[in-house]
C-alpha cells in the first residue's frame, strides 16, 4: 500500500509538471522566425558584415489575427559606422499573392537610444526598390514617417504589425515558405557612406515549442499507464 501511495503521489506531481509544460508549449508553439536576403544588384556585400534583420510570425489574440514582428538585429557596435549612419529599416513591404491578409495595423514597437523614436504608418501598395529583380509586387506598406532616418528601425529596434486573415497559422507559414507571402525591407544608412539596399525574407523556421508539447503529452501518457498497472 505504501508503494502504491508513493506512486500515486509521484504520478500527480509529474502530471502537474506535464500540464504546466503543455501550457507553456502551447503558448509558444505558434511562432516562427526567419531572416532576410539582399536583392539589390551590384551592392558591396562587405558593408553587410554586421547587418542583419529578422521577422517573426505569431498567432494573435484570436484565430483570425496574426502578428509580424520586424526587428533590426544589426550589431550597433560596428566601429566603421558613424553617428547617423547605422542601418535603418525605413519601409516594410508585404506581398500577398494568395490574398490571405487584410486590415493591416500597427500594434507596438521597441525604440532605443539615442533617438528613442519609431514611427510608421500603414497603407496599401508601395514599390520595393529593386523588387522587380525578384518579381516582388507589394500589396501592403508600412512606411516610416518623416524623417525616415530618425523614425525608422535602428539596430535593436523592432516593429510589430497585425493582419486579419481567414487562413490559419499553418497556411500563412506555408505561404511564407512557398514564396506566396513575402516581406520586403528598404534599408538606408548602410555603411560609412550611408548607402541603401533592399532585402526579401527567406523561409521561416518554427520555434521549438513542438518538442515540449510532445514531451508533455508523453509524460501524461506514461503516468496514466502506470496508474492502470495492478
Amino acid at each position: 500500500m505504501k508503494s502504491q501511495s508513493s506512486l500515486t503521489t509521484a504520478a500527480k506531481a509529474v502530471l502537474v509538471l506535464a500540464i504546466a509544460l503543455l501550457g507553456f508549449s502551447r503558448s509558444t508553439l505558434a511562432q516562427s522566425t526567419g531572416s532576410f536576403s539582399l536583392i539589390t544588384p551590384n551592392f558591396d556585400v562587405s558593408l553587410l558584415q554586421s547587418v542583419s534583420f529578422q521577422y517573426t510570425l505569431s498567432q494573435g489574440p484570436n484565430a483570425n489575427t496574426f502578428y509580424f514582428t520586424i526587428a533590426n538585429t544589426s550589431n550597433n557596435s560596428q566601429s566603421s559606422w558613424v553617428s547617423g549612419t547605422q542601418p535603418t529599416i525605413t519601409n516594410i513591404y508585404f506581398e500577398d499573392s494568395l490574398d490571405l491578409l487584410s486590415s493591416p495595423s500597427i500594434i507596438t514597437w521597441t525604440a532605443v537610444a539615442p533617438d528613442n523614436a519609431v514611427s510608421y504608418s500603414a497603407t496599401s501598395g508601395g514599390n520595393l526598390p529593386a523588387g522587380q529583380n525578384v518579381g516582388f509586387d507589394s500589396d501592403y506598406l508600412f512606411q516610416t514617417n518623416p524623417p525616415p532616418s530618425k523614425n525608422g528601425l535602428d539596430p535593436g529596434e523592432s516593429l510589430t504589425v497585425a493582419f486579419q486573415s481567414l487562413g490559419t497559422y499553418s497556411s500563412l507559414l506555408g505561404a511564407i515558405n512557398s514564396g506566396d507571402l513575402r516581406i520586403g525591407l528598404h534599408v538606408q544608412e548602410i555603411g560609412p557612406q550611408g548607402t541603401s539596399a533592399s532585402f526579401v525574407n527567406v523561409q521561416a523556421v518554427p520555434e521549438p515549442g513542438g518538442a515540449l508539447l510532445l514531451g508533455a503529452v508523453g509524460v501524461i501518457l506514461l503516468v496514466r499507464r502506470r496508474r492502470q498497472l495492478p
